[in-house]
């Protein structure tokens, strides 16, 4: 399927939206625009109190993968970064890595 750059937006804002609505309250997740055009970024953050340390991580997705497989490519990393926040895995400070894609290929990767 071709999507419109807003057709992509819309759809990445509404999987972020459905994903927010069921977190906790020591969580949030946002969505950026990614470092290059038609990609966009998920930020998954932990924070049980102000004061406490953050912990989180981002996830990329670019267009022509949501073109290839829909919207579970964007299900498909925010279901990894919740796992990784159940497992403890998050890592910790402000820095917020990208830890997993998928890109044109359609192919999921996990980042180090």
């Amino acid at each position: 399927m071709d999507l419109s750059p807003d057709q992509f937006e819309k759809m990445a804002k509404a999987t972020c939206a459905a994903y927010s609505a069921r977190l906790g309250p020591s969580l949030s997740l946002t969505m950026g625009e990614g470092g290059q055009p038609d990609e966009v970024l998920f930020v998954l953050r932990h924070q049980t109190t102000p004061s406490a340390e953050v912990s989180g991580a981002a996830a990329r997705v670019t267009r022509p993968a949501v073109e290839q497989g829909g919207a579970d490519a964007f299900q498909r990393v925010l279901d990894h970064l919740l796992d990784l926040n159940e497992r403890g895995e998050l890592p910790a400070g402000e820095a917020l890595p990208v830890v997993c894609e998928i890109t044109a290929g359609g192919e999921f990767r996990t980042l180090g």
